[in-house]
């Protein structure tokens, strides 16, 4: 009996038992705290604060793709270019004195984007052309270097110049291809560099990126060292769609427009297989070609490893191969 009634008052006890308010578990939170004083508190919040401003000052800082120093983009704006200042003004974007077709530059840079009297006499078969700059200076050594070098990690700096062009923005898209490379020549290079320059504008587009919808059916000889009539007998009926593109538009990359043979090519075989539209992206735009063409070499460099993701500028200037 005693027992039973010893356990029947412990649940009424229980009930009856005061909760600790607020002011009590503050009490008791602040007890369990460290006091201000100790000198552990100080040490810890040092560490932490000089932790933050170590990252925050190794994720500021950026190495440039072109010269490899390192240098602090200014502003958020700025965060992901691939550039120092230095070299992001010697690879500026062309904003104007050319045609907005096909690209032709005109011998002063001042002038406003017109159309040539080519595109008036004859329309390029694409809708719209969209390219970065003039196919000189560090903008034709960084392109030389992704296409003949083997340094692949140049291609996601120059494709995000291609991204960040405004007009990109506008072209209608449904879907992005490569010009593609036989496969002789891919398995040479190891790489597609057209390919390489449009992840990032997919990326940027938010659109798919199918390098599978050209194929080059039919190996061509270097067009170094052509005429434009050669160029375009060269790539003619060199490049076969065979995916379902009917009815939707399509963005064409490439490296480097010099006539505008292998681009016209490539829209040709699109528009064919029932494409929509054909809107092409290039990086750079050649001015002439002028007896013999040195935009590109007439045999690939051989492919050296590129230890350092970086590498400083090469002295010199490239010579073309024989």
């Amino acid at each position: 009996m005693e027992r039973y009634e010893s356990t029947q008052r412990a649940p009424a006890a229980a009930a009856n038992a005061v909760t600790p308010g607020p002011e009590a578990k503050n009490a008791a939170r602040n007890a369990r705290r460290p006091c201000a004083d100790d000198p552990r508190n100080s040490i810890v919040a040092f560490m932490h604060s000089s932790l933050r401003g170590i990252w925050k000052a190794l994720s500021a800082e950026r190495r440039c793709f072109a010269c490899g120093s390192i240098f602090r983009p200014a502003g958020d704006a700025g965060c992901g270019t691939p550039f120092c200042p230095t070299c992001a003004a010697l690879s500026a974007r062309r904003e104007s004195g050319f045609c907005p077709l096909c690209g032709a530059l005109y011998a002063w840079p001042h002038l406003p984007v017109v159309a040539c009297a080519a595109c008036l006499r004859e329309k390029p078969p694409w809708n719209r052309l969209l390219f970065h700059g003039e196919h000189e200076g560090l903008l034709r050594r960084l392109l030389l270097d992704l296409k003949f070098r083997g340094q692949t990690h140049l291609g996601s700096a120059l494709g995000a110049l291609l991204s960040a062009h405004p007009v990109l923005r506008e072209l209608p898209a449904d879907v992005l291809t490569p010009v593609p490379l036989h496969r002789t020549r891919l398995l040479h290079r190891g790489y597609n560099q057209a390919l390489e320059l449009a992840r990032p504008a997919a990326a940027a587009l938010g659109r798919p990126l199918r390098p599978d919808l050209l194929r080059r059916i039919r190996a061509t000889a270097p067009q170094t060292r052509s005429d434009r009539s050669e160029r375009a007998a060269n790539v003619a009926g060199a490049f076969a769609c065979e995916r379902a593109v009917r009815g939707r538009h399509i963005v064409l990359v490439d490296d480097t427009l010099t006539t505008g043979a292998t681009l016209r090519s490539a829209t040709a075989a699109l528009l064919d297989a029932g494409a929509a539209g054909v809107c092409v992206a290039v990086l750079s735009r050649v001015r002439r070609l002028s007896g013999q063409d040195d935009t590109a070499f007439t045999k690939e460099l051989p492919i050296k490893p590129c230890f350092n993701q970086h590498p400083a500028p090469s002295a010199g200037r490239h010579r073309p191969g024989g």
